[in-house]
């Protein structure tokens, strides 16, 4: 059982898909072992494969929500300020969020009263700004994209591996993503990551908003702004 917790909380720690490899150095235990634990958590719904890479799956993240919330009370104290003067900075639905597995979940988020309600506290990775944003920081995301399903929820959603990957790499060089509709129709938005202390991706700051009102020249550069510093803040106060 020890062996179990430490394995899902190290796939909690990363935050990302790993493979059997990176997990046994990571938990200095030899592979054999790694694989046949996986294999075992997979076949309970406590871990999803993609391909040869392993995560949390989105039921058992919510389960370990709680040993995660001194990290995320950490996030929440630290960027919650930047969220909140992003928000008034763009009269904009403005919210944090990290990336679990295919799903993004929302620390903090703040609202327009004009903006449609949004109930859930999570949301699909692939076709959400902040989502994109922080799938493009990783390394192995193309054999992660592989095996993933990729869904439609309009008629913008990216629902191709090859197109998604084009599209993480650009936003990978540009370092914003942005969201033409690909959940919500009329709802457009963009997002960047926020990096801690050594430079690695934690959590992503969106900003969102009805296509017709949203101007995205505007908006980017305030957005850009906003997330540097408080990038900066979060390794200021260290990773939590």
């Amino acid at each position: 059982m020890g062996r179990v917790i430490r394995l899902a909380a190290c796939l909690l720690r990363e935050g990302r898909p790993l493979g059997v490899s990176e997990i046994a150095r990571l938990l200095a235990l030899p592979k054999a072992t790694v694989h046949r634990l996986l294999t075992a958590l997979v076949a309970e719904g406590a871990v999803t494969r993609f391909g040869a890479l392993y995560d949390i799956s989105d039921r058992t993240w919510c389960l370990l929500d709680a040993a995660a919330a001194p990290q995320h009370a950490h996030l929440r104290t630290v960027l919650a300020p930047h969220v909140m003067e992003l928000f008034h900075h763009t009269r904009h639905s403005a919210s944090l969020a990290v990336l679990r597995g295919t799903t993004v979940f929302h620390l903090e988020r703040l609202q327009t009263r004009t903006g449609p309600p949004q109930l859930a506290n999570h949301a699909p990775a692939h076709a959400t700004a902040t989502g994109k944003a922080l799938l493009a920081q990783h390394a192995d995301i193309h054999q992660f994209l592989d095996a993933a399903a990729l869904p439609a929820f309009t008629r913008q959603t990216i629902t191709c591996p090859v197109g998604l990957g084009e599209e993480l790499v650009a936003i990978r060089t540009r370092g914003v993503a942005y969201d033409h509709g690909e959940y919500a129709d009329g709802q457009v938005g963009m997002a960047t990551a926020v990096h801690g202390p050594p430079g690695r991706p934690v959590a992503a700051i969106g900003v969102s908003g009805p296509r017709g009102g949203f101007d995205f020249a505007s908006v980017e550069p305030v957005l850009r702004r906003i997330t540097h510093t408080a990038s900066t803040a979060l390794r200021r106060a260290g990773s939590g």
